[in-house]
């Protein structure tokens, strides 16, 4: 097998591993306190408000971030009147 295409092949399986390994967090960080709900029948409130932020945290830090611009190289003239 070409060098390159199992280089490209490992770095599609690792980023895939990355994001599902992140996902599994988040859930479990959510599921904690449904869960604590379930079998102790109690909920600590601080343990559910910092599971909840932490798997908001986690979920916000994967997100997908969209790049909005123009041609490379291009300068339009906003940026060309603060220069």
């Amino acid at each position: 097998m070409n060098s390159l295409l199992l280089r490209a092949i490992i770095a599609v399986v690792l980023m895939f591993g990355f994001y599902a390994f992140a996902l599994g967090i988040a859930g479990v960080l959510f599921a904690l306190p449904l869960l604590e709900m379930a079998y102790a029948h109690t909920l600590h409130i601080k343990l559910a408000l910092i599971c909840g932020l932490g798997g908001l945290a986690i979920l916000w830090a994967i997100r997908r971030v969209s790049i909005s611009s123009s041609r490379p190289g291009h300068c339009s003239p906003r940026r060309l009147s603060r220069a």
